[in-house]
């Protein structure tokens, strides 16, 4: 499959970056907390694709994520800018998103979530969209910490893109940690690959997160 297509009149890698593994924003990691718990919570996203495969795009963005019970529901927007190797003249482009993610089985005797998700992301430029479709398990663990909130999570499952008429579905996997602190503040960090024929795009991202209380929630 061509990584490579012309789009906007310049050689974008826009079949690498629909195919990156973006729940949230293209350019943007997957992000999930199956222990997010009751709350809204503020993102800040930056997030780089490290290779060819995924058009070494920078990402900006924020997110809000807000979680009832078992269900945790995520959406934002941010900036994506594309390499000027790979992608000479290309303009930087608004990203838009989200996911939903339902915690369906904790076990007892071990701090380990185990639940579902899916989500889609879109990027739009002279009639011209880009849309992807991840869906799949995510398992969190959350060891108890004194001070902090600690959770590492693993989430494999497929990727479904479609641009340009073209559509195409690859298994992925996508991974991180939450670190929350007293008072609300916390930080993330994620990674997504994608196992695509000829190509396999890897994008990494971290940033900060403050989460509020929701009264009658």
């Amino acid at each position: 499959m061509r990584r490579k297509i012309m789009q906007f009149g310049i050689p974008l890698v826009l079949i690498g970056v629909a195919a990156s593994a973006e729940a949230q924003q293209h350019g943007n990691p997957v992000y999930l907390s199956p222990s997010h718990g009751t709350g809204l919570s503020i993102n800040a996203d930056v997030a780089k694709g490290l290779n060819d495969a995924s058009g070494k795009t920078l990402y900006f963005g924020g997110r809000a994520v807000l979680g009832v019970s078992r269900i945790v529901i995520s959406a934002g927007a941010g900036s994506i800018s594309f390499d000027d190797v790979l992608a000479p003249g290309a303009e930087s482009e608004i990203a838009f998103g989200g996911n939903v993610s339902v915690n369906i089985f904790d076990l007892p005797a071990a701090p380990v979530a185990i639940g579902v998700f899916a989500g889609v992301g879109t990027l739009s430029e002279a009639g011209t969209t880009l849309t992807t479709i991840p869906a799949g398990a995510v398992i969190s663990i959350s060891p108890p910490t004194p001070g902090a909130s600690i959770e590492v999570w693993a989430a494999p499952g497929i990727r479904h893109f479609r641009v340009s008429g073209f559509s195409n579905t690859e298994f992925a996997v996508s991974g991180g940690l939450n670190l929350g602190l007293p008072m609300g503040l916390g930080f993330h960090v994620a990674a997504d690959w994608v196992n695509s024929s000829g190509s396999s795009p890897l994008i990494v991202g971290g940033g900060a997160h403050y989460q509020f209380s929701i009264p009658g929630l």
